[in-house]
């Protein structure tokens, strides 16, 4: 079962743009989507709609958040259901998703290797455990 988080930014626009399609964590852009906007010009297109709308001051965007556990899905369906949220929820508005991936951990285990992990949000910090049994292959 998937977690969504809807939190709003007041500042850092580019900033936000720039995590999301981060391609270290996008399988190097791969997990990435855009609508109502063009790759690359993304953050121009989306200031030029704030200047036209006269909204350049606070709220700046609204970052997404769904999050499934370990194993839960692929990454192309986080995508594909990202997507779909867009176009039902965000249509008209200027949109990036990025599908982030924990690579470390995806090696790990196209390597064979049995890891186990488990993530906790806490009020200051996001903690994530990775269980790795010492000469214990999946077979």
């Amino acid at each position: 079962m998937a977690v969504t988080k809807i939190l709003p930014r007041n500042g850092g626009l580019k900033e936000a743009i720039d995590y999301v399609l981060n391609g270290d964590k996008t399988d190097g852009h791969i997990l990435t989507a855009h609508f109502n906007c063009d790759p690359g010009r993304e953050y121009r297109e989306m200031m030029k709609t704030k200047l036209e709308t006269g909204r350049l001051d606070k709220r700046q965007c609204y970052h997404i958040i769904q999050s499934f556990k370990p194993g839960e899905i692929t990454p192309e369906l986080a995508l594909e259901i990202a997507k779909a949220f867009a176009q039902e929820h965000l249509d008209g508005f200027e949109v990036v998703i990025g599908t982030h991936v924990d690579r470390g951990l995806r090696l790990v285990r196209e390597a064979g290797i049995g890891a186990e992990s488990r993530r906790e949000d806490t009020e200051d910090a996001i903690l994530l455990t990775i269980r790795i049994p010492k000469n214990r292959r999946v077979g």
